[in-house]
């Protein structure tokens, strides 16, 4: 092939890679939506981002590199204000799917200049049709100018689109699909319902023949119970995937930079069709309530909650497979005494295994005056006290010297007892100037055991004992580097310059987020502040700068 077909055979391939769709006359919506922000939009983001990550040498090679791709007189003819798009159809036969890209045109004319100079020879039909035949390809371009964009789709050996699928009653209105003001740098939207029955239900049934498979293979040194948990967990996927295809409406993703609020988000959204199961089950998950929600701190370097449940199918298949687990366990021990202590604890822990249901929360408090920090784990238990009195008695069994280590009911929160493990002289240096010498201390609530540690930790422990349960999303995890900053100074010295530098005096700017929760759709939110992203860039630049100098 010639270098100056390349344009074409690049446009071409482009397209029939993307995903298949079709803009068939009469569909309420397309299946898939891509939108890309604009030439500028983009090229003033890549150039915080690398004001950021101090690479002011590289971005000027790439600046380079692109001129001279595109050549001295720039992109002709194309409006570099205005967001590029992609849309189509799945459709009902695969084959007939096919897919057109959205360019925006400042100036047809200048456009058609544009191709001329690449090489690429457009001839125009009486329907204003353009065509682009490939040399020593069977793939051919087709695309028309309207609403200032110019709409392009490809096929290839009867596969794609052609002069139909640019009909003029076919094209989208770019002021509904891509709005001038788009924020995000890119957005893909599948619409499931959109989808034809037919490929959902061809879908289906390649689906239940890999479950069945699946399901009659047996893994090594698997056993027949867990063979068959396993092939639970499998028809439990299974019906989730059918339910999503059959009552999802729509799944979003969005990579977006905001230079106005300095983040960096990446949202996934899934939501449900009206009055469906799915969007029930969505739904009910924003009720969820989690024991700790309401222990997390306004004051922490890093909070952590998770809240998870088994569907109660799965729930009843995984009781056998852990009675065979703690069977299979014991019979492993052959000392005598400590067989008859972990058999106490796994009975008394054997409710809470059992429930299905994970609900724990993590929270690093602090730095105080000095330095230091307090945490406090809390796990979700069932019959928390017939835990804490199959503890005592195992303890009662140790020798004296462990024994002399755990002290019970040192203090009260509440009615609740709080007991002592002294470990300070067990404690490595690290952890001592991170957490000071300090014991560790646990409690019981019925529901909830409850773990910690640090500077404050038996005051921060009092107050999580006497929380109670909230709404919450089903994952939660929240850093802040500015009070990360002792534990990162004691690794790295130079740490303090580059927090200066990158957050300065700045409230709220040094925080990394990342949550799931349900609601009126299914959301996955990762959010950066970009400082976040200069001061790593900054530390790892100093970090290797020592290298090499050693």
């Amino acid at each position: 092939m010639h270098v100056r077909y390349l344009p074409a055979a690049a446009l071409a391939g482009l397209l029939l890679a993307l995903p298949p769709a079709r803009a068939a006359e009469g569909d309420a919506a397309p299946s898939v939506i891509v939108r890309v922000r604009s030439i500028d939009g983009l090229l003033e983001d890549g150039k915080y981002l690398v004001s950021l990550l101090g690479k002011e040498d590289e971005a000027k090679q790439f600046d380079a590199f692109v001129r001279s791709m595109v050549g001295k007189d720039g992109l002709k003819g194309i409006d570099t204000k205005k967001p590029f798009g992609f849309y189509g159809t799945v459709g009902p036969n695969v084959i007939d799917s096919t897919g057109v890209l959205m360019v925006p045109i400042a100036d047809e004319k200048a456009f058609l200049t544009f191709l001329d100079k690449l090489n690429v020879t457009a001839k125009k039909d009486d329907t204003g049709v353009y065509t682009v035949d490939v040399e020593k390809s069977p793939a051919t371009v087709y695309f028309r100018f309207a609403n200032n964009y110019a709409y392009i789709t490809a096929s290839a050996n009867g596969l794609g689109g052609d002069k139909k699928t640019i009909d003029k009653t076919k094209l989208l209105d770019p002021a509904e699909t891509l709005p001038a003001n788009l924020a995000a740098a890119m957005s893909i939207t599948v619409r499931f319902d959109q989808i034809p029955k037919e490929i959902k239900q061809l879908m289906l049934q390649q689906l239940d023949l890999r479950i069945a498979d699946a399901k009659k293979k047996k893994l090594p040194d698997e056993t027949d119970i867990q063979q068959t948990f396993r092939a639970a967990v499998l028809e439990d996927a299974a019906k989730r995937i059918a339910a999503l295809l059959k009552e999802g409406n729509a799944l979003t993703f969005r990579l977006t930079l905001d230079r106005k609020t300095n983040d960096v988000l990446v949202d996934l959204n899934l939501s449900a069709k009206a009055n469906t199961k799915l969007a029930t089950d969505i739904a009910d998950l924003a009720n969820s309530k989690s024991l700790f929600a309401n222990a997390l701190g306004t004051d922490s370097a890093i909070n952590v909650l998770m809240h998870m449940a088994l569907p109660e199918t799965l729930r009843k298949a995984l009781e056998p497979v852990l009675d065979e687990g703690m069977k299979m366990a014991l019979d492993k021990e052959k000392d005598e005494a400590k067989r008859a202590q972990a058999e106490k604890f796994l009975k008394a822990m054997a409710p809470t295994l059992k429930m299905g249901e994970v609900d724990g929360a993590f929270t690093l408090r602090g730095p105080n005056k000095d330095n230091k920090y307090a945490m406090v784990l809390g796990v979700k238990l069932k019959d928390g006290e017939g835990v804490e009195k199959a503890l005592r008695a195992i303890v009662k069994e140790l020798k004296p010297e462990e024994q002399e280590k755990i002290k019970f009911d040192v203090a009260k929160a509440g009615t609740i007892n709080i007991h002592e493990l002294d470990v300070k002289k067990d404690m490595d240096e690290k952890s001592k100037l991170l957490f000071g010498e300090n014991s560790l201390y646990v409690a019981f609530r019925n529901d909830a055991w409850f773990l910690a540690a640090g500077d404050g930790g038996l005051a921060v422990l009092k107050e999580a004992l006497t929380t109670k349960p909230k709404e919450g999303p089903q994952f939660q995890f929240e850093t802040s580097i500015k009070r990360l900053s002792p534990a990162l100074e004691r690794e790295n010295k130079d740490v303090a310059k580059f927090l200066a530098d990158a957050f300065g005096k700045g409230e709220d700017n040094d925080k990394i987020r990342l949550s799931v929760e349900g609601g009126k759709s299914l959301r996955a939110r990762f959010v950066v502040k970009t400082q976040v992203i200069k001061f790593f860039a900054d530390l790892g630049k100093a970090q290797e700068a020592k290298k090499n100098d050693q």
